[in-house]
């Protein structure tokens, strides 16, 4: 019964240690939203490019989109019920572990759109005389992948080494449970 105990309050740190992680976060994108609606979309200036609003528009969907995403992020993890018996508290709080879940996909339009942002901008600001085009948009679309790959790559590292064998020692300790 203890190292039930020990798990569950092991559960409440990390979900509390999560929700001021997400809520810094969440700050921030919101900054970021509002610092480029202000500054990209509702811009009077007349001068400012067409190609500028659009690259300010797919940021600002982008991190809108995320600033949700995070919230629904926080309203899981404050809902979690620490009173439901031991067993279907483990059950329910094991799909958090997984390392794919739905709300990734969600990411994949973000990611989309915050690359067609940076697309704009280096293609207009950083490599306006190289030629041809489909060269310069294959030249900043191979770093993007390969720095979101990385990413993906570095997380799933990081997954496997922290909460893989918490999902292992849960799974274990629900089977524990059912034998008896």
């Amino acid at each position: 019964m203890s190292q039930a105990l020990s798990l569950i309050d092991t559960i409440r740190h990390s979900e509390e240690k999560i929700q001021k992680i997400l809520h810094g976060t969440t700050v921030m994108f919101a900054v970021f939203t509002v610092f480029y609606l202000l500054l990209l979309v509702v811009n009077p200036d007349p001068d400012l490019p067409l190609y500028a609003r659009i690259m300010g528009g797919c940021y600002v969907a982008a991190f809108g989109s995320f600033l949700f995403l995070l919230r629904e992020q926080i309203y899981r993890s404050r809902s979690l019920d620490y009173s439901q018996p031991l067993p279907a508290f483990l059950i329910a709080y094991l799909p958090r572990l997984k390392f794919f879940n739905p709300l990734m996909i969600a990411v994949i339009p973000m990611l989309l759109l915050i690359d067609i942002g940076v697309t704009l901008t280096l293609l207009n600001n950083y490599w306006p005389d190289f030629e041809p085009t489909w060269l310069k948009v294959l030249s900043i679309q191979i770093p993007y992948w390969g720095i979101m790959a990385s990413f993906l790559l570095f997380a799933q590292a990081r997954w496997r080494r922290t909460k893989k064998p918490f999902a292992d020692q849960i799974k274990e300790m629900l089977s524990d449970l059912q034998e008896d």
